[in-house]
């Protein structure tokens, strides 16, 4: 969950997960009970701003022309603690998030520490959503459950008890979205600073053979930070910040509450020309290590 925000973050590349309704949909039968938008993926802010643009067309009440300079300095919190008990973001994931900290004060931000609180209800309820939704599909698909793979076919019939257990329910996400909104309200709080990976990008193993426990289980220990803001259905921009040492990229996450898109890529623009990132994709050796790009 964060098929925008997690390849940007492997490769280098900005994107905006736009918030719930802001762009059109029709992401296979009902957009994931709602966790699945359109988004753009490109080398720089500006880009991704035109092309959002582009796709909003006239369908977005938000002013993708006008001014999103705020005029005053922001208040920004920075979490630290993941989603996931146990899983962890490494030193250079921390690393990159006190850095981005750091450059948000120098350019005159406040930033305090605050970590949002994720209930069990919230959770399960995102789970369920993300189960669901690939059932959905495949009956919108008229697949052959059988011609999946393994880890597919498992997580289509997980959906499909759920789905016959009523556990999407449209309260659950309403009800994180309005706590969402409040942890920003609270403490007249802008923009939340996380992670959004742990650690460097998994190795490409044959995980179609693996089965689905597997799949998600490394999923969620990688990648923790970008689900529960699907479920709340608010706007989040992953930017990169740096490269670990062995030459992977690095990056931040910055969620906003509703509505806050603009303000998002108003601040992601302000860190890339603090901080400018290059604007290709690194060049990988087959046998795996980084090696440098052509200019």
């Amino acid at each position: 969950m964060g098929s925008l925000r997690l390849p940007a973050a492997a490769c280098g590349l900005v994107t905006l997960k736009p918030g719930r309704g802001v762009l059109p949909g029709g992401i296979g039968a009902d957009d994931w009970s709602g966790m699945a938008v359109n988004g753009v993926l490109a080398t720089t802010v500006d880009d991704v701003a035109l092309g959002t643009a582009v796709l909003a067309g006239e369908t977005s009440a938000l002013d993708w022309t006008g001014p999103s300079d705020p005029g005053r300095p922001l208040r920004i919190a920075v979490a630290r603690r993941s989603p996931v008990p146990g899983a962890r973001p490494d030193g250079p994931a921390r690393a990159a998030v006190e850095r981005t900290a750091r450059l948000l004060r120098g350019a005159g931000h406040v930033v305090v520490e605050k970590d949002p609180v994720i209930p069990p209800g919230a959770a399960l309820g995102g789970i369920a959503r993300w189960l669901a939704g690939a059932e959905d599909d495949a009956a919108f698909l008229g697949l052959d459950r059988a011609a999946l793979q393994p880890r597919s076919r498992t997580h289509a019939r997980l959906g499909r008890l759920v789905r016959r257990a009523g556990l999407v329910r449209p309260r659950t996400a309403e009800r994180f979205r309005e706590r969402t909104a409040a942890f920003f309200a609270d403490d007249d709080l802008d923009v939340l600073l996380t992670p959004i990976t742990n650690g460097p990008p998994l190795p490409a193993r044959p995980w179609h053979e693996r089965g689905f426990l597997a799949n998600v289980t490394a999923n969620s220990r990688w990648a923790p930070w970008a689900a529960p803001w699907n479920l709340a259905g608010v706007p989040a921009v992953v930017l990169p910040a740096g490269t670990r040492p062995e030459g992977h990229p690095l990056a931040v996450q910055l969620v906003g509450p509703p509505g806050s898109e603009t303000r998002l890529l108003w601040l992601a623009g302000e860190l890339e020309r603090r901080a400018p990132w290059r604007r290709h994709a690194p060049v990988f050796d087959p046998a795996g290590v980084p090696s440098p790009a052509p200019v």
